[in-house]
């Protein structure tokens, strides 16, 4: 069975990377490209729609969940890859990412840096929270995760839309996202990827401020049995 693949990118004053990594997407997989422009203040809108991306643009910032969650309402594909326009993500390994999904061995894939390779070494006190809750998903679910907050994913939509609706419109959602697939007992497979260095921009992420959230995010979520 042929299946659509629809990646969704959420961009936030990416000017300077959105139009280079657009490119670097493989064209043989004949994908949907939706680029969300989440209220951007530079010519992020303007990049994107020039590489032919079909472009969303919210008219403030709603924030990372927000921008994905929104992406995939205009998704016409059978599956969905989430990955950022900073570009530390090599497009080309969408392929090794939705592999599992179109065999039928797996219904969510995340892409793991710590199972590949990295370009630049990953800061000490990145590498510690990675363990940390390595560590809490370890001892609540029995589960291995070893990159828990990788935005670079796939998902069947249908799957996506079995464990709506979510709370989290920030950089909570990709833990909100992974406590539900643990929770609900979905198969899933960690990829190895490639973390590439940001080469130009910088990070949208407060580590303290949305370190927290990510904390009171996979504490409150273990409250619940489903969903």
């Amino acid at each position: 069975m042929n299946k659509k693949i629809s990646i969704v990118i959420p961009a936030y004053n990416e000017e300077k990377t959105i139009r280079k990594f657009l490119l670097t997407i493989p064209e043989d997989l004949n994908p949907e490209v939706i680029v969300v422009d989440d209220g951007s203040t530079d010519n992020t809108y303007s990049q994107a729609r020039y590489n032919g991306a079909k472009v969303i643009k919210n008219p403030h910032n709603m924030g990372y969940g927000a921008a994905i969650l929104e992406g995939v309402k205009h998704a016409e594909g059978d599956i969905i890859v989430t990955i950022d326009a900073d570009a530390q993500n090599d497009a080309k390994e969408i392929r090794n990412l939705v592999k599992p999904i179109i065999n039928e061995e797996a219904d969510f894939t995340i892409g793991s840096r710590t199972l590949g390779r990295v370009e630049r070494p990953i800061p000490v006190y990145k590498r510690i929270g990675e363990i940390f809750f390595h560590l809490i998903i370890k001892i609540c679910y029995g589960k291995k995760v070893t990159y828990s907050q990788s935005g670079f994913r796939a998902i069947k939509k249908e799957i996506l839309k079995k464990i709506e609706p979510f709370e989290e419109k920030r950089f909570g959602f990709s833990t909100e996202l992974l406590v539900k697939i643990l929770k609900n007992r979905i198969e899933y497979k960690e990829v190895p990827i490639t973390f590439l260095e940001r080469k130009a921009g910088r990070s949208k992420i407060n580590v303290i401020k949305d370190g927290f959230r990510i904390l009171w995010v996979l504490f409150k979520t273990m409250a619940f049995k489903r969903k």
